[in-house]
């Protein structure tokens, strides 16, 4: 078996990135495991390089580990999902992680674990073209995001970034017309704040959107927030973070949760659509289930420390 880790050498400052690359490479000169260690060098090199890989190696099983933040984790499955001989790794040296907190019994960082790692199968979503791991979301928290990206160079700190982009958009409207489907079925036609469409279960830096959510079920869970008013918005937001508002019968007037294995969303305006925190602006998007699509390691509980 041959292993592939593609780090981002920038990725959560490159403290933890450092220490694990190390750790690495003394395994690398002390064992006979056949591994590659591939450095970043820009946007869009780690989805290149893993498709390079797993084309090259085509027909033959190998073990590719996305070593970064959920950044490098999107780019290294948007150049793997096509591959079926490609076992997924992530290695979480990056400042933010969420698709690995829903397996907190995990040690990711341990390496000897994720060698030994059990493959699992695993769900991607594909919102039109692009792949997502995680969590597809739209409106308000994904302008945020987009909006906290372009604001950083202005900022010594990602959350003061953070907190000017919250200010923006929370002195807009809040809420966006949207005709929501759900397997051909429409359930949400008119304004929204918010809506997430979750293979996973937390996203936004610890959001547990949809706290159902299964990696290997074959369904996206939904969650859409209707429009409210900037004061219950607030109010709610606290709970949203931790799942309490997801299926729950106190806020059904104002949310809408379903599964579906197909979602259309449409809009008259051009909505902001974040894909594993990587942003698309359209105004009609397809999201859609593809079971088993890959497989992930899931670090091996007894070689954990």
């Amino acid at each position: 078996m041959k292993y592939y880790f593609i780090y981002n050498p920038a990725a959560g400052q490159g403290v933890t990135g450092k220490k694990f690359i190390s750790e690495l490479k003394k395994i690398q000169q002390t064992s006979n495991l056949d591994i590659t260690l591939y450095q970043t060098t820009g946007i869009g090199d780690a989805t290149n390089y893993a498709e390079s890989i797993a084309r090259e190696n085509k027909g033959t099983d190998i073990c590719v580990f996305a070593c970064g933040g959920d950044g490098t984790t999107n780019e290294v499955i948007s150049g793997i999902a096509e591959f079926s001989n490609v076992i997924f790794g992530i290695i979480p040296t990056g400042s933010c992680n969420d698709f690995l907190k829903q397996f907190p019994k995990h040690d990711f960082l341990n390496i000897d674990a994720q060698l030994n790692g059990n493959v699992v199968p695993c769900d991607l979503i594909k919102v039109d073209d692009f792949y997502c791991l995680n969590v597809t979301n739209i409106g308000f928290d994904a302008k945020v995001n987009f909006d906290q990206i372009n604001y950083r160079p202005r900022f010594k700190t990602i959350k003061g970034a953070y907190n000017f982009a919250i200010l923006k958009n929370i002195i807009k409207p809040l809420s966006e017309k949207v005709l929501v489907r759900a397997d051909d079925k429409i359930i949400h036609n008119g304004k929204a704040v918010l809506m997430a469409f979750g293979n996973g279960c937390f996203y936004g830096g610890g959001y547990n959107c949809t706290p159902e959510a299964k990696i290997d079920d074959g369904i996206i869970d939904v969650i859409v927030v209707k429009k409210v008013s900037l004061l219950r918005f607030l109010f709610l937001i606290g709970k949203y973070k931790k799942g309490l508002i997801y299926n729950n019968h106190k806020y059904k007037k104002i949310v809408k949760c379903v599964k579906a294995k197909t979602i259309e969303v449409e809009s008259p305006k051009t909505l902001t659509v974040c894909i594993d925190g990587e942003t698309i602006h359209k105004n009609h998007v397809m999201i859609q289930i593809e079971k088993h699509k890959t497989r992930f390691i899931l670090p091996n509980l007894k070689y954990e420390k």
